[in-house]
């Protein structure tokens, strides 16, 4: 199981706004996100080379408890960039039973995560 940080973006009407202009709230680092952006379509960020992807991408679907749209950086990608950190970084054993490592994990997504996104705004 991959943690997924989702969220939704609205105007003031309440209508759900574009990708672009998610991108360019103040909660994002636009440049993080297209320095690796292969293509930006309506919907979601492509990277160019997804084996070297550094942080995962931003993508628009259902959320899977409540069903309804939201954005979300994907999990899969997620998973590749924590793993790369934590190959670099883990000097025990890995145990998804110890805390200790799934503690290790868990920051290792945060700063994932926080290359694209600025959790403070």
């Amino acid at each position: 199981m991959v943690p997924a940080y989702y969220f939704q973006a609205a105007d003031m009407s309440g209508s759900p706004v574009s990708l672009t202009q998610v991108i360019n709230t103040a909660r994002f680092k636009r440049r993080t996100l297209l320095d690796v952006a292969g293509e930006v379509m309506e919907y979601g960020i492509q990277p160019t080379n997804t084996g070297n992807a550094q942080f995962p991408l931003l993508s628009y679907g259902d959320h899977p408890i409540t069903g309804t749209p939201h954005w979300y950086f994907h999990p899969c990608e997620t998973s590749v960039a924590v793993r790369e950190i934590l190959d670099q970084t883990l000097n025990i054993p890995w145990d998804p039973n110890s805390s200790g490592c799934l503690l290790r994990w868990f920051k290792a997504w945060l700063a994932v995560l926080t290359t694209a996104i600025d959790l403070n705004k």
